[in-house]
């Protein structure tokens, strides 16, 4: 099973939701969100950002996991510079 898939899952069930009732927050079909869960499909990014807001959590965590890489950028002005 897909990472993500066993994630959602496990999120969904902490917090105490049902497919139908988390399905219906995000204004999905149950039966997508079954698909999810069961490593039948991957949903689009804005379902996936619903998905974060619901459950409470990053859309990198819901997407990777603890093991998500962050890339984190500096950018320097010629201020900055001197």
């Amino acid at each position: 099973m897909f990472d993500f898939s066993k994630r959602l899952l496990k999120l969904r069930k902490s917090r105490g939701l049902s497919q139908i009732e988390l399905a219906h927050k995000i204004r999905i079909s149950s039966s997508t969100l079954g698909n999810y869960e069961n490593d039948m499909g991957i949903p689009s990014l804005s379902v996936a950002e619903s998905l974060a807001d619901v459950l409470n959590v990053s859309l990198d965590y819901l997407a990777c996991g603890e093991k998500a890489n962050v890339i984190s950028c500096l950018l320097y002005t010629s201020d900055a510079a001197d």
